[in-house]
């Protein structure tokens, strides 16, 4: 809630302040502003499952990408980023920070990584984000879910995670089995 304004006829009938319009005769609404100055962590999962192919590159070029548009659009709308990348051990870590200079710290953080050839520790990167954050965070996981058993393990460990903070789970789609699919 921002403020109160005089109703249009634009307005949802549910913003109307209905105390403030007995007070004043004549329709109130009420102004709302978008919430700023919350907490996203980007996971960014670098294990094998992101070296296949996807059209002309890797699956995991294609999470870079992701993860600095979403850098980009995060601090632009005023919020606090940080940035986790992980295989089998966490390779990089930065403490979610508001400041123009982290857009920074995120694409030189990403600019030399490459994935490795191993299983990702779901368990490693999701205990030690939740326990990093005290505050409510909304987490970014950019991984590939299409492994059977890797989904399972990441979807038991996302429930310690879910305790408190906001979880979104965000892949992508393999054009090569979406063709074979047809």
């Amino acid at each position: 809630f921002e403020s109160l304004r005089e109703y249009s006829t634009q307005d949802d009938i549910r913003w109307v302040d209905w105390k403030a319009t007995a007070r004043q005769g004549r329709p109130i609404s009420r102004n709302f502003e978008i919430e700023r100055h919350q907490q996203i962590v980007v996971l960014v999962d670098a294990s094998r499952a992101l070296t296949t192919y996807c059209g002309r590159r890797t699956k995991f070029d294609a999470m870079l990408e992701a993860a600095v548009l979403l850098a980009r659009t995060v601090l632009g709308q005023g919020d606090d980023l940080g940035l986790m990348v992980f295989s089998d051990q966490i390779e990089l870590d930065l403490h979610p920070r508001r400041e123009r200079s982290q857009l920074n710290a995120v694409v030189e953080g990403l600019y030399a990584r490459e994935p490795r050839l191993v299983e990702p520790n779901y368990e490693l990167a999701l205990t030690t984000a939740a326990r990093r954050n005290a505050r409510r965070t909304l987490f970014v996981l950019l991984t590939d879910v299409t492994v059977t058993e890797a989904a399972r393990r990441m979807l038991q460990y996302a429930r310690i995670l879910t305790q408190r903070h906001l979880l979104l789970v965000a892949t992508i789609a393999d054009e090569t089995l979406e063709e074979a699919e047809l």
